[in-house]
């Protein structure tokens, strides 16, 4: 059994996903995932962890100016 539950580490400011840990389930994962977001940012979020798509937002002085959901490539055919 897991003991942080599941949880999205990521640093405060940031871009590009740079520093952001996903689906982090254990304190050993946890520590390193904060040491690696606090290389970008020394404010660091943790989150509860939430199955589904991949939101990104974007957010100027404190406005959202874009939103996308991000799939990941395929091929048909």
């Amino acid at each position: 059994m897991n003991d942080v539950g599941r949880v999205v580490v990521k640093p405060a400011r940031g871009e590009q996903g740079a520093g952001i840990s996903v689906d982090i389930s254990d304190s050993d994962e946890l520590e390193k995932a904060v040491k690696n977001a606090e290389k970008i940012c020394t404010d660091v979020l943790i989150e509860e962890y939430v199955q589904g798509q991949d939101l990104r937002i974007i957010v100027i002085d404190h406005q959202v100016v874009a939103a996308a959901v991000r799939k990941p490539p395929a091929i048909i055919g």
